[in-house]
């Protein structure tokens, strides 16, 4: 059992196509996203989809970075980055992993992925060892918190 991360994105206001997180493992740890949390801030009803997905090549300029919160006081910094923001976004895989919808006005999504679904996340900082959390549709407004172990 690895150390256990929380990464927060509030009030994020989400464009299709673009990713809300981009996490990637550090040099030489792995980590894998083990839940994730959603919830509209909207004051309208909205539709809004989002999935994991294998970045393929790697972003232009990432930036706004969310310094991931340990779980135990003790535990050390999370080894890897997890952005915010691109100049040019992330290309992604096709195939899209646990893909999920959030309404815009106070829709709630939580899921605790099992061991068959946690996604692991090789240590290596290319990009094969980074995860998209993206918005496929939907331009709402949502809060995120995605935990991570990292092992």
């Amino acid at each position: 059992m690895g150390l256990f991360y929380h990464t927060t994105k509030t009030a994020a206001a989400v464009t299709a196509g673009n990713d809300v997180l981009t996490i990637a493992a550090g040099a030489t740890r792995s980590c894998r996203i083990v839940a994730v949390f959603a919830s509209g801030e909207g004051t309208a009803s909205a539709a809004n989809e989002f999935a994991f997905f294998r970045t393929t090549t790697l972003g232009v300029t990432g930036s706004a970075p969310i310094v991931p919160a340990p779980s135990n006081t003790a535990a050390g910094a999370f080894s890897g980055t997890v952005n915010t923001a691109w100049a040019t976004q992330p290309v992604v895989s096709t195939a899209g992993m646990a893909r999920f919808g959030v309404n815009s006005n106070g829709g709630v999504f939580a899921k605790s992925f099992t061991d068959l679904e946690k996604i692991d996340i090789p240590g290596g900082a290319t990009a094969a060892s980074s995860v998209s959390l993206r918005c496929v549709s939907g331009t709402g407004s949502i809060a995120f918190t995605v935990v991570i172990e990292e092992f």
